[in-house]
């Protein structure tokens, strides 16, 4: 679809429309025009539904969740679970905590000169630290003990991607692949429902005193959410279901490319170690080093950049007619950003296949406007506004505490003969088009 778009744009200019089975969208292909959109002010920012998700609610009895959605409903959700996800405060009290399943992953690799499937091993890292935040607890993934099949995963968004492409049988029937899915999504709601039922037992065999004492010293979202009065234990385990799956699938896979970005570049992967070598500690890492990482963040969004972390981009439908650079679109009419081509442009990024992290350095006069990122609305990886990512801050601190432990002890490289740039493939999530293998040479100890 983005080299569709992309051949519509040098035709027809930034902002055209294109007809998708009966329907007409518009799409924007340009950082200006994406902040018009954007900008438009409504009460509840309405976002096409994701329709077998839906369609499986229904069927199951399950209650609709962030994706599926709108207006008064979807707020009264969206506003308790980011007070509890999206605060800094919220997501900085986490990092000791991920720091430590980092360095558990990391004292793993000891022995280990080649990974071989980096996305695999990534997948139960990521399940160990969702399974932190999620449910308060380890859950065995570095010894090979996680609860969920990565394969099951796969599933649930390789079939919520394709779901959109083809006449849509499952709407009536359950097809072979409508079943598929819905297997695969019982199961994570059946495994995440026990881990909160298990956690509550926990909590509840607590003293009250003891409870409350841990809740200050020592993060706990389930705890949180479940004191906060506004959502009900349904809702909760919805929220929490959600933010488990996709914390998984999204975060593993942005990493992926972040590691195979660091071994293919060694100038910044060095630049990289430097920064640790110079702000990080043995002593475990808190929120002040990990600030002061901001080489490492650049890289991380340099490489979300190059390997945009989702399909296409966001977007938009207005209950009521709007202007975009002079163009009056009808109310209803779906209004398209493409980011993930915007985030590609030579016109927004010069040299737009090159790993350059300097472009997200503040301050930096080493590059051109041209090459720097000197655009708000030119990336953006997690979307815009009250409808953006919930887990954003999150899987970012996850990314860049995972990646300081691994390149603090370790160079990374690619084979003999790897490309330069690694091919994707789109589902929910875009992820490696192959397995990507690594090779660790250990770095001196201090």
């Amino acid at each position: 679809l983005n080299d569709i778009l992309r051949a519509y744009r040098q035709a027809h200019g930034d902002l055209f429309r294109l007809r998708i089975a009966s329907r007409w969208i518009v799409v924007v292909s340009n950082p200006d025009l994406a902040k018009e959109v954007l900008s438009i002010r409504v009460k509840y920012p309405f976002r096409p539904e994701v329709e077998i998700v839906k369609i499986f609610g229904i069927r199951n009895n399950k209650e609709e969740g962030l994706g599926t959605l709108q207006g008064e409903a979807w707020w009264n959700l969206r506003k308790p679970a980011q007070d509890h996800i999206m605060k800094p405060s919220a997501v900085r009290s986490y990092i000791p905590l991920i720091d430590e399943v980092a360095g558990d992953f990391v004292a793993s690799l000891k022995d280990t000169r080649t990974i071989d499937d980096c996305l695999q091993l990534l997948n139960a890292v990521a399940t160990e630290c969702m399974g932190m935040l999620c449910f308060n607890r380890r859950l065995g993934c570095l010894q090979g003990q996680s609860p969920i099949s990565m394969e099951d995963l796969n599933t649930i968004f390789t079939s919520t991607a394709e779901a959109g492409k083809f006449f849509k049988p499952y709407k009536y029937f359950r097809t072979p692949f409508y079943r598929r899915f819905e297997k695969a999504v019982l199961k994570l709601h059946c495994i995440t429902d026990n881990e909160i039922e298990c956690a509550v037992q926990r909590l509840k065999s607590t003293a009250e005193e003891s409870t409350e004492n841990a809740h200050a010293s020592c993060p706990n979202l389930l705890l949180s959410m479940m004191t906060d009065g506004r959502l009900t234990k349904d809702r909760i385990n919805l929220l929490i279901t959600n933010l488990f799956g996709g914390g998984i699938d999204s975060t593993s896979n942005t990493m992926t490319f972040l590691w195979y970005e660091l071994a293919a570049n060694e100038e910044a992967q060095k630049k990289v170690y430097d920064e640790i070598s110079d702000h990080s500690s043995n002593h475990g890492l808190d929120t002040t080093a990990l600030s002061k990482m901001t080489f490492l963040k650049a890289c991380l969004r340099e490489s979300m950049r190059k390997n945009f972390p989702t399909n296409v981009g966001s977007v938009r439908i207005f209950d009521t007619d709007c202007n975009i650079s002079g163009y009056k679109i009808p109310k209803k009419t779906p209004i398209l950003i493409a980011s993930n081509n915007i985030s590609k442009d030579s016109r927004f990024y010069k040299y737009p296949d090159q790993f350059i992290p300097e472009r997200f350095l503040r301050g930096s006069d080493a590059l051109d406007n041209k090459t720097r990122h000197s655009h708000p609305f030119a990336f953006l990886p997690f979307g815009f506004g009250p409808r953006s990512c919930i887990g954003q801050r999150f899987a970012e601190t996850e990314i860049l505490v995972v990646t300081l432990n691994l390149i603090k002890n370790f160079r990374i490289s690619l084979p003999s003969g790897s490309p330069k740039n690694l091919e994707s493939v789109t589902r929910t999530f875009t992820a490696p088009a192959k397995k990507v293998t690594l090779h660790l040479t250990p770095r001196p100890g201090p």
